[in-house]
């Protein structure tokens, strides 16, 4: 008898133990494991030595999370503390060549009967102490970021952020590697700085969009901060993504006309191409012969996805529907393999534009894919971080094989894909 209630309590720990962790699988398009935390994951990135780093924010406290390749916990650091606060948002991390986390905090509170907004940049060391901490534009009350930090090949951390004090200004803060402020561009006219790329010379290029899109901009700047040259539209204008030549790749959307385009442009500002689209489309990703790959929503269409190629000229190779809403970029293995984040499914779609598997969840996932050399799949959730096996054995070796570029989330060519 005392034997039976032995082996019944040792059955009851192991099962506790597993309700966070699953056990591994290694089928093609089958869960590995899961982490299940009971709150919002930010995006995922991927370090050099495997380890998934993740932001994790609940009601208590917003985290940044280490996790080893099986899904156990390496280390956390704690950011902020919510229940203190009104508001808060962690952007997903990205890592630069060292190795070190950054991660961007916003946050709200009350003080003085004034509510204020705020941004700190947060630098993590891999072992998980803090290296350094730097509010973002600290003479400002008002302060707010909507995109991630972005690495250059030197190390210099790039922020986009505006502030408010009466009107609008836009911001991109450079920062060194060791917290102090390299420089700062703004333009008092333009407010919405999106996430930026960075090419193989270090020259910079964002877009800038006004909320009623009656002026638009992509901006490049030389890496000191000076402006290299700006194009004027009245398109709203997306996130760019760099060829392997330098061209640009980018969409935009003509408001006034309801028109939506895919463009070419060079790297010295001059557009080389501009095909109209159906609908609006994602950031692309660069495929081999710089084959196009994004994703868009029919106009008024709500549930109405397709994935795009299009070929290097700009014309249509073939579209794929994908049956739910879609939250974000696409994902290109070493395989030629497309990755599709759906809003409760994982999609792998061949070169032709076949679905060959799905992976679905009872989750909300995020908006971008990780892989790493074993062909694991990383996906953060509203609640759950995912382990999916892939065919693929890591990212493509193209130009620009997922959003923001890298599995360190650098948004930056120079970068070598892993």
């Amino acid at each position: 008898m005392r034997r039976s209630v032995l082996l019944i309590f040792f059955i009851a720990i192991l099962l506790s133990l597993s309700s966070c962790i699953s056990e591994y699988t290694s089928s093609v398009g089958t869960l590995k494991w899961k982490l299940e935390l009971g709150s919002f994951f930010t995006e995922v990135a991927l370090g050099q030595d495997k380890t998934i780093y993740v932001g994790f924010s609940s009601s208590k406290e917003s985290q940044l999370l280490a996790i080893n390749p099986n899904g156990t916990l390496k280390w956390k650091y704690v950011v902020g503390n919510n229940e203190e606060i009104l508001s808060w948002r962690l952007s997903r991390p990205a890592i630069d060549n060292n190795g070190n986390i950054y991660i961007l905090y916003n946050y709200s509170i009350y003080e003085n009967f004034e509510e204020k907004r705020l941004v700190w940049l947060y630098a993590i060391n891999p072992n998980g102490t803090l290296k350094w901490k730097l509010q973002i534009n600290k003479s400002s009350n008002y302060v707010e970021s909507f995109s991630a930090p972005s690495i250059g090949l030197d190390g210099t951390i790039f922020v986009t952020s505006r502030t408010y004090d009466g009107y609008w200004k836009g911001y991109l803060n450079a920062i060194n590697p060791d917290g102090s402020v390299k420089w700062v561009y703004n333009n008092s006219d333009q407010i919405a700085f999106q996430s930026l790329a960075i090419d193989q010379n270090g020259s910079i290029y964002f877009s800038v969009n006004d909320y009623n899109a009656t002026f638009n901009y992509l901006i490049a700047l030389n890496s000191d901060g000076s402006l290299k040259w700006e194009y004027e539209t009245k398109e709203s204008i997306g996130s760019p993504s760099i060829g392997s030549d330098g061209t640009l790749y980018f969409s935009s959307y003509d408001v006034s006309n309801k028109e939506f385009f895919l463009c070419a442009m060079n790297s010295d500002g001059i557009i080389k191409w501009k095909t109209q689209v159906e609908n609006g489309v994602s950031q692309p990703i660069i495929g081999i012969n710089e084959t196009l790959y994004s994703i868009g929503r029919l106009y008024n269409k709500y549930n109405v996805f397709y994935v795009y190629a299009f070929n290097s000229d700009g014309s249509l190779k073939w579209k794929t529907l994908i049956d739910e809403e879609c939250h974000g970029g696409l994902t290109l293995g070493n395989d030629g393999t497309i990755y599709v984040i759906g809003e409760h499914s994982v999609y792998a779609i061949d070169s032709e534009g076949t679905v060959k598997w799905k992976y679905t969840t009872n989750r909300l996932l995020n908006a971008t894919i990780a892989i790493d050399s074993n062909g694991v799949l990383y996906i953060g959730s509203n609640t759950t971080l995912y382990a999916i096996q892939s065919e693929s054995t890591g990212l493509a070796k193209t130009a620009w094989p997922k959003s923001w570029h890298d599995n360190q989330n650098t948004g930056n060519s120079a970068f070598q894909t892993n």
